[in-house]
């Protein structure tokens, strides 16, 4: 159970072919919360499935990337649901 306590505010999940909007999307949350995405958080060596799951896990929220490209993106498939759903704009600007 969790005591209310979060290493990442916001947890960024996207397919590796959005990557340009998932980190200008970092870009914009960083500077005001604790961000994660894993082209910038995971460290070269790490074991990449336990990172993810372990952030994922210790955010508040997860923001998933949905585009025409999430069907091939592994880990947007099987992360763990997400605490809430918010629906955003398509049109939102980078």
């Amino acid at each position: 159970m969790s005591t209310g306590t979060y290493n990442w505010s916001f947890f960024i999940a996207h397919a590796r072919a959005d990557l340009k909007e998932a980190e200008a999307l970092y870009d914009r949350l960083s500077p005001q919360a604790p961000t994660f995405i894993d082209s910038r958080c995971i460290e070269l060596g790490a074991d990449w499935d336990l990172e993810l799951a372990r952030a994922q896990k210790d955010a508040l929220i997860s923001v998933v990337l949905v585009s025409p490209n999430s069907d091939q993106a592994y880990y947007e498939r099987y992360a763990a649901p997400p605490k809430a759903w918010v629906r955003a704009s398509p049109a939102w600007e980078v």
